[in-house]
């Protein structure tokens, strides 16, 4: 089972990378996650991608996909708004 702070911790990793240059540290101004069921799985899977890149914020969707077998479920879904420090 995959621990709540866990699935949170991995779609806030997943979310920005969709967005800033490689290597670019980010900052996340504020995020919302839905657990949307138990995260019961032999393998988690994060994808991100970016909804509106602006000049300062950027708003990015991040989803944890939960693998058990052939069958792949939704477990936590995340909207975030992050910063990319010096990028004005």
């Amino acid at each position: 089972m995959l621990r709540g702070e866990a699935r949170c911790l991995i779609c806030n990793s997943a979310s920005p990378q969709a967005s800033p240059p490689r290597g670019a540290d980010v900052l996340t101004v504020e995020f919302k996650i839905n657990f949307v069921r138990p995260a019961v799985a032999d393998r988690s899977v994060a994808i991100g991608k970016v909804t509106k890149a602006g000049k300062t914020l950027t708003v990015c969707q991040g989803e944890v996909i939960g693998e058990q077998g052939t069958r792949r479920e939704t477990i936590a879904v995340m909207q975030a708004t992050i910063n990319v420090p010096g990028n004005t």
